[in-house]
């Protein structure tokens, strides 16, 4: 009889295992990656807060050190559309953060996209990629997703996409969250089930480069800054506001019937502790190059980040996370010396 290992166990035992791990050990300096073009960006999960990576690639592309077109990528979850802006013609930061407002607004007005994620998110991305992103990503940039069940995941990836309509799918199972973006368990993928790539994932790096520059939306957690957080009666009036919101707005007018849905879409069950272990045990043993709080004091305390990754920011939170995102950026890009960082102005 095969003995199976809890995924609590196993990923704390290897929280990074996945079918395209983090190049933990480069084989060149940054600055050699760059210019000979061997640069490669992994993009982590984090639901809402993919906001935080529009800024980061906003300020490294200003920089030089994020080249359009010249770098591989690899996402997972909403990772996956965040590199997009890693490519040309794919609409600017700016531009996206727009119209990820209307996105956001739209769940934040719809029970938190609770059952209907899915729909949305495809919406959000069909009127963001372009005509021709087959053309621009194919060979350069991958997406991780899941097969199997949230309790034994099995992760793959995909790299050639044959036409616009095969990134969107592509894109759309790797943020597949079983029961959140709908009511069923998975969706069909290349004639097998697949969903979220969190669960077999979470930080990625392309193959075939010498340097990986990894980015996370969530930081380690820190119970001192979260205890921080607590005491500070304007980061724990915002945080309790949202909070109370998110129950509302899930609730409803019926409350019962609400539960019941949930129940009924084993969202509890599919998102249970062995998920949730899988993402605490990678925070736990931080990896990624940019996340909040690593090189700046971030503004927004652990359990706002948290938060934020399943509840909808309002307008001028999608905006704080943005910010958040462009000042982590230009902090790690003086941290490793990167040229035009001291100069640059946010």
């Amino acid at each position: 009889m095969l003995h199976k290992v809890p995924l609590v166990a196993r990923m704390a035992a290897d929280p990074f295992a996945g079918p395209l791990p983090p190049l933990v050990a480069p084989t060149s300096s940054l600055e050699h990656a760059v210019a000979h073009k061997s640069l490669g960006v992994g993009v982590a999960s984090g639901g809402f807060l993919v906001f935080y990576y529009m800024g980061i690639f906003k300020v490294l592309q200003q920089l030089g050190l994020i080249r359009e077109g010249e770098v591989r990528t690899a996402g997972v979850s909403i990772g996956s559309l965040a590199m997009g802006v890693a490519f040309p013609g794919m609409g600017s930061h700016d531009e996206f953060v727009q119209r990820g407002i209307v996105f956001a607004e739209r769940c934040r007005s719809n029970r938190l996209c609770f059952g209907t994620l899915d729909k949305e998110y495809f919406a959000y991305m069909d009127d963001f990629l372009t005509p021709n992103v087959s053309e621009a990503i194919t060979g350069r940039s991958c997406m991780v997703f899941s097969r199997g069940n949230t309790s034994h995941p099995v992760g793959e990836f995909v790299c050639d996409y044959e036409d616009r309509e095969a990134v969107k799918q592509a894109m759309r199972v790797s943020s597949y969250v079983p029961g959140w973006s709908s009511p069923a368990p998975s969706i069909e993928y290349k004639g097998a089930p697949g969903f979220d790539g969190i669960f077999s994932q979470l930080m990625p790096c392309p193959e075939g480069v010498s340097h990986c520059l990894k980015m996370s939306a969530l930081p380690p957690f820190d119970p001192r800054r979260a205890l921080e957080g607590l005491l500070d009666p304007r980061e724990l009036w915002a945080t309790a506001k949202e909070l109370v919101f998110a129950v509302r707005t899930f609730l409803g007018d019926n409350p019962r019937q609400a539960l019941r849905e949930a129940s009924e879409a084993r969202t509890l069950a599919t998102l249970d502790v062995r998920a949730w272990g899988r993402v605490l045990a990678t925070n736990q043993a931080p990896l990624p190059d940019i996340y909040p709080g690593r090189y700046r004091r971030s503004g927004l305390s652990p359990t706002q980040w948290f938060m934020h990754m399943l509840v909808p920011p309002s307008a001028e939170m999608v905006q704080t996370l943005y910010k958040e995102g462009q000042a982590d950026g230009l902090a790690f890009a003086k941290a490793v010396g990167w040229e035009g960082a001291e100069a640059l102005q946010l």
